[in-house]
Formats: C-alpha cells, structure tokens, sequence
C-alpha cells in the first residue's frame, strides 16, 4: 500500500497582505513551502507527494522543485 501526502498551496495569501502567494515568501533564502515539503520528503513512510497549486504558479513551482529534488516522488 502507498502513502501519499497532499501539500495544499493553492490559497489566495489575501490575510497574508502581500502581493505574492506567500508559499513563496522566504525565510533564511528557502521558500515556506518547502519546510513542508522537506518533511513529507523525508519521512520514511511517504512514498508519493501531491502539490496543489494555481495554474499561473505552476512553472515556478516546478522550477523550486527540480532544483531541490532529483526524485519522482513531487507531483
């Protein structure tokens, strides 16, 4: 049986009062979203991973993703 994970990045970040989706803020030069997807990355009993994300945010997203993850594991 497989486990996957769903990250939901898909908000509007209209509380977050800034003008980008605030998945992509950075803290220490990392992106939000990937102190998350780090963890379900790394856990042993993960074997898949599902990003919900706009459209218009989906080059970016994968760019963030192929460069830190050589793996098949982040859809």
């Amino acid at each position: 049986m497989k486990t996957s994970a769903i990250l939901l990045m898909a908000g509007s970040s209209i509380r977050f009062g800034n003008l980008k989706n605030k998945n992509f803020y950075e803290i220490n030069k990392k992106p939000i979203f990937l102190y998350s997807l780090d963890i379900f990355y790394n856990h042993k009993m993960i074997d898949e991973i599902y990003l919900v994300v706009k459209n218009d945010e989906y080059e970016e997203v994968s760019e963030i993703i192929n460069f830190n993850y050589n793996n098949n594991t982040v859809y």
